[in-house]
């Protein structure tokens, strides 16, 4: 059920329509909680796993000679479970992983929720209700507990690549390590700067789709070029908006046509080939270049949370957005099922189901 992203009464009704005697949702409930015990043990031992592989990994010496430390790289991200506009957060749980980046397994994982279905009819039992504060800010409470967990099991975050949430990261500085080192995600980059330029649009209609399209095509270019070089990027991104008004003086002939054919050189992704027009356009684009250019240092140095992208995908497969689970711990046993098959694969079903049959201890191979 849980791996299948179904319900009790989905489950009931997709057996009515085999023709079977269909089970009632409470007993699905009751099944569900026990084996959900062994899955999170299970899920736990296989980030146990993941952990000390992405520690070995890192680092050769294993240790961290100041404070006897494992130091990790890892890639962070969040999800709510409920969908929403960016603008609005309000639901009332979320889930986090973080990721290895070398051995692109997660390490650790966690979930938060403000709801618990039992409290409404009952005083007496365990309560699933585990966070009060608002829905925005259950990402940094994540990453937090996430890495202070890390931390007293003496594994050191090194590197963490995320989003540009201020919060989170200045958290982390502020209660796990100053020196932590934080690595913008690319594609959070890109949407930022097309946000942006979008907004721009607004004001200069001659600032076409096309346009845009062909500018973060140009930055996407100098970033890879460039990947840890953060003079050579500022350079590039300083150079694109000329390039693109037809003043190729700041420009390198690695990357620009008219360098090497002045005469027959046209632009292939710009309106008609043509050079952009206006100054007023030139100079709002030449100001926001610039904001970028001074950060070149980390924009040299982007990594990527495609995968905890994925892995969010992957868990909305199981916790569906449409439905509500962080009412009770069905959205934990979700989330551990989800864990499992993106560390061990889906050999982690009959896995689970041997250690629950047998009682005996799970070995990850």
């Amino acid at each position: 059920m849980d791996h299948a992203g179904l319900g009790p009464y989905q489950v009931s009704n997709f057996l009515t329509a085999l023709n079977l005697p269909s089970i009632h949702p409470s007993t699905l409930r009751a099944r569900e909680n026990e084996i959900g015990s062994t899955l999170k043990t299970y899920t736990k031992e296989s980030c146990d796993e993941a952990l000390l592989s992405e520690a070995s990994a890192t680092s050769k010496s294993g240790k961290d000679e100041e404070d006897d430390t494992s130091p990790i790289n890892i890639t962070f991200d969040a999800a709510w479970q409920k969908r929403g506009s960016g603008r609005s957060y309000n639901s009332r749980s979320a889930t986090a992983t973080m990721i290895g980046m070398e051995t692109g397994k997660i390490v650790a994982f966690d979930l938060k929720t403000t709801d618990c279905r039992k409290c409404l009819f009952s005083n007496d039992h365990e309560c699933n209700k585990n966070f009060d504060g608002s829905s925005k800010a259950m990402e940094s409470a994540l990453a937090l507990d996430m890495a202070k967990s890390l931390r007293d099991r003496g594994f050191k975050i090194s590197k963490i690549t995320m989003d540009d949430d201020s919060t989170t990261i200045s958290r982390m500085r502020n209660n796990i390590d100053p020196n932590i080192m934080k690595m913008s995600d690319k594609n959070h980059v890109r949407k930022n700067m097309s946000n942006a330029l979008y907004k721009l649009q607004e004001k200069h209609k001659s600032l076409s789709t096309k346009t845009i399209n062909y500018l973060l095509k140009d930055v996407s270019y100098a970033i890879s070029q460039n990947k840890g070089n953060a003079k050579g990027l500022e350079s590039s991104l300083k150079a694109i908006v000329p390039h693109s008004f037809g003043d190729h003086s700041q420009c390198d002939a690695r990357w620009c046509g008219y360098l090497n054919d002045p005469t027959s050189y046209k632009h292939s992704s710009l309106p008609y080939g043509k050079d952009l027009i206006g100054e007023d356009l030139k100079r709002d684009l030449l100001d926001m270049f610039c904001h970028y250019s001074e950060n070149s240092e980390k924009m040299a140095n982007l990594g990527s949370t495609q995968a905890n992208e994925s892995m969010n995908q992957l868990i909305a497969t199981k916790a569906p957005k449409a439905k509500h689970f962080g009412g009770s711990s069905s959205l934990s046993h979700r989330l551990a099922a989800a864990v499992s098959q993106k560390n061990c694969g889906r050999k982690y079903l009959s896995q689970v189901l041997t250690v629950r049959n047998n009682g005996v201890s799970n070995k990850l191979d």
